[in-house]
């Protein structure tokens, strides 16, 4: 009896390739499902925060195993780039589409402590024509040269202004064409600015705030309880009638989880859906930057312009936001 011939050896690589395209499609398919699910953990957080881009790197992954006939890949793609679509239209600030109403140029800056430049962006903050100007995290030499020594006075001759609280936020400050009041009985600390614009068409209020960045567990929390207690401040300065933005350098982009738990009490992110473009590193090109600097519009406010301008030494890019005041409520 004849033995056998042995059998020829099997090829490895066929199923190291299945095995890692599998890992694959599973990783694109868990940051599709952090992206929906944004306030569960910090790390689920921080994957939403880059949604439109994972949704970038996802779709050729998604159409080269649809080609390829890799069925399970190609669903797990397909359904993780449907969450990152999801996430992306969480609901913007609508265009004006010629709405009636007087417009107001609002300047969103972060002005970066390390700024080598306080002068140059002293410039700048009167070059760009903003009538107001939300300006958080100035170096300390810009705060001197605009509180002590006027160096705006002939721009902005208004203004409002907290100083820094150790471990939670920066300056914050408002500069403004019209006058400006604190907001009445505001339920804001000092790690808030609350404060009223008694614009000519109609007062509206703005809550500057500046929560820490994501980078850490510890860091994402206390951020994001900063901004829930701004949205509480602003919906007490909503109920009594006024117009309201929450503004300032959100430390999240659109699809963040701070953005959209201020979506979902409606007050909606200024920035555009279709405009690629971020705020930070300022030197960067998109995707590789993020827009976390912008204002959140109580209902009723229309975006007529959204654009970014370069900061003057900061590591952010400023954003320029013409906004159509909502208009009077009509006297009872």
């Amino acid at each position: 009896m004849t033995e056998a011939p042995p059998a020829p050896p099997t090829d490895p690589a066929p199923r190291r390739r299945g095995i890692a395209r599998c890992l694959v499609a599973a990783a694109i398919l868990a940051a599709g499902v952090a992206a929906a699910f944004p306030d569960l953990a910090w790390c689920a957080g921080m994957v939403a925060e880059g949604a439109a881009q994972i949704l970038i790197v996802s779709i050729p992954f998604a159409i080269v195993w649809t080609i390829r006939r890799k069925w399970t890949c190609a669903v797990a793609a397909a359904l993780a780039c449907s969450l990152h679509a999801f996430a992306l239209l969480t609901p913007r600030t609508p265009g004006d589409d010629g709405a009636e109403g007087k417009a107001v140029r609002i300047l969103v800056l972060n002005g970066s402590p390390e700024n080598q430049q306080p002068d140059e962006l002293l410039k700048l903050l009167t070059f760009v024509k903003a009538e107001v100007v939300a300006l958080v995290e100035p170096n300390p030499g810009l705060v001197r040269g605009i509180r002590r020594h006027g160096a705006l006075d002939a721009s902005f001759p208004h203004g409002a202004a907290r100083g820094p609280v150790s471990h939670v936020t920066s300056w914050r400050l408002i500069l403004s064409e019209f006058p400006v009041r604190d907001a009445p009985e505001s339920l804001a600390g000092n790690d808030l600015l609350s404060a009223v614009v008694q614009h000519p068409s109609g007062d509206f209020a703005m809550v500057v705030v500046h929560p820490s960045s994501p980078r850490t567990p510890a860091r994402w929390r206390d951020g994001n309880e900063l901004i829930a207690r701004a949205l509480r401040e602003a919906q007490r300065l909503e109920a009594e009638g006024v117009p309201t933005l929450i503004i300032g350098d959100l430390n999240s982009t659109p699809t963040g989880s701070r953005s959209r738990v201020l979506a979902r009490a409606g007050y909606l992110r200024c920035k555009p859906l279709l405009a690629p473009t971020g705020t930070f590193p300022a030197w960067s090109v998109w995707p590789a930057m993020a827009a976390i600097d912008d204002a959140c519009a109580s209902p009723g406010w229309r975006v007529r312009s959204w654009r970014t301008i370069r900061g003057a030494g900061s590591d952010h890019r400023g954003v320029l936001i013409e906004l159509v005041i909502p208009p009077r409520p009509a006297p009872r």
